[in-house]
């Protein structure tokens, strides 16, 4: 694997790692309203 390649997944992977942690604070969110109307 060459350098370029290398960072491009370090990129890659830490973006979607981002996007990830993201999604899963969103659904906590989401889940703690959802359960006011229970």
């Amino acid at each position: 694997m060459n350098k370029g390649a290398l960072s491009l997944f370090i990129f890659l992977s830490r973006d979607l790692l981002q996007t990830q942690n993201a999604f899963i604070f969103n659904f906590k969110g989401y889940f703690e309203k959802s359960e006011l109307f229970i």
